[in-house]
């Protein structure tokens, strides 16, 4: 697609449009079976192996060699690091619809061709639940109107703003962007959450954000200043056009481990959740912050429902991004805590996140890492 000059000038992603990385060598053939005969198998895959071309490095992490390659170890960490060799192809994957399709036929167990991909060559355990359908919301809760957003505003003034978790991971949340995330007048994407109330949208515009910008499947009607939605074909649209913003800062929470899974009629993906990720990069500024909370323990697929994150997926969702809040976890945070398989996510944890790419974080590493364990990434 061509650009005015006009448009160029005044296009936020100018630098990041032209970048086309080399693939890695094991991505230059299809992951698949080309003769495969079953035809929902034969577009699932091809789907996936044009996602992989655009993902490139990212998607090309998928056996504990592979794994163990790449990590860097920062000793203020809760967990490894990892970042790419070459830069992340934004322009490919802000434009690909492939990574957002839907599929309400997804097939229950997981097709066994993807199962060392979900499971990384089993470093990450795999388990089925019963089949889970798609999940179908009230249409009646995809408006966020003016009442409703000043009551929440409300109460979030007073820490009694109940999200679905509760209130107290409401106020754990709340607590993890007022400390770290510094997000008056600043703009935010939040992925996820347009099937709930607006509580992680609400806590931004309290903590004084000035643009608070949803990025999730379901379209939302807001009447709220300050408050927008986006399908990912929206933004795909306005990238496109060279009128997308980049945003200051991310927010999720509990969303994002349910991507490539089916589980909300999207189409099957292994690397759902590092794209989502990965998005969020390309669209956010040099030294933006990130919080997020997934569900944590060990490493683990629940298929078709959701992903647990151990230390090996939280590095790897997390690529070009370095934690910066270790001083609040522990090892106990990896390990299975409830016995009845509650997810600690719930209840309230998540991580704090800068933007880096390799060329920062090997700088971090050489000047902080080994001498301190200790750094400050204020202005990166």
């Amino acid at each position: 697609m061509s650009f005015s000059n006009k448009t160029s000038l005044n296009d936020p992603y100018a630098s990041r449009r032209n970048i086309s990385p080399p693939a890695p060598a094991e991505l230059a053939k299809p992951l698949f079976d080309e003769s495969e005969d079953v035809l929902w198998k034969r577009s699932l895959y091809r789907r996936l192996d044009k996602i992989r071309r655009v993902c490139g490095e990212l998607c090309a992490i998928n056996t504990p060699e592979e794994y163990n390659f790449k990590i860097q170890q920062f000793p203020a960490s809760s967990f490894p690091t990892l970042t790419t060799d070459h830069p992340v192809d934004c322009n490919g994957i802000l434009k690909l619809h492939e990574i957002d399709d839907l599929d309400s036929s997804v097939p229950f167990p997981a097709p066994p061709e993807l199962l060392p991909y979900y499971a990384m060559g089993g470093l990450i355990r795999m388990e089925h639940l019963a089949q889970k359908v798609p999940l179908k919301v009230n249409e009646e809760q995809f408006v966020w109107n003016e009442e409703m957003i000043e009551g929440m505003l409300g109460d979030a003034k007073v820490a009694q703003l109940s999200g679905p978790y509760g209130l107290n991971a409401t106020n754990y949340v709340r607590y993890k962007l007022r400390r770290y995330l510094y997000l008056k007048d600043r703009k935010v994407l939040v992925i996820g959450g347009a099937s709930a109330l607006p509580w992680l949208q609400v806590i931004c515009l309290y903590l004084g954000a000035q643009k608070v910008v949803t990025l999730d499947n379901l379209k939302v009607d807001v009447q709220y200043p300050g408050l927008s939605s986006m399908t990912p074909a929206e933004m795909s649209a306005k990238y496109k056009a060279g009128t997308l913003e980049l945003f200051d800062a991310v927010v999720s929470h509990s969303a994002v481990e349910h991507m490539g899974l089916g589980r909300f009629g999207d189409a099957l993906n292994p690397w759902g959740d590092i794209l989502s990720i990965a998005r969020a990069w390309c669209v956010t500024k040099s030294g933006a912050d990130m919080y997020l909370g997934l569900p944590t323990g060990t490493d683990l697929v629940k298929f078709n429902s959701h992903r647990q994150y151990g230390p090996v997926r939280w590095g790897l969702v997390t690529t070009n991004w370095l934690q910066v809040d270790h001083e609040e976890h522990t090892e106990g945070d990896f390990t299975d805590e409830f016995a009845d398989g509650a997810m600690k996510t719930f209840e309230g944890l998540g991580f704090i996140f800068k933007r880096i790419n390799r060329q920062i974080g090997q700088m971090i590493f050489e000047q902080y890492g080994i001498e301190s364990g200790k750094f400050s990434l204020v202005g990166v």
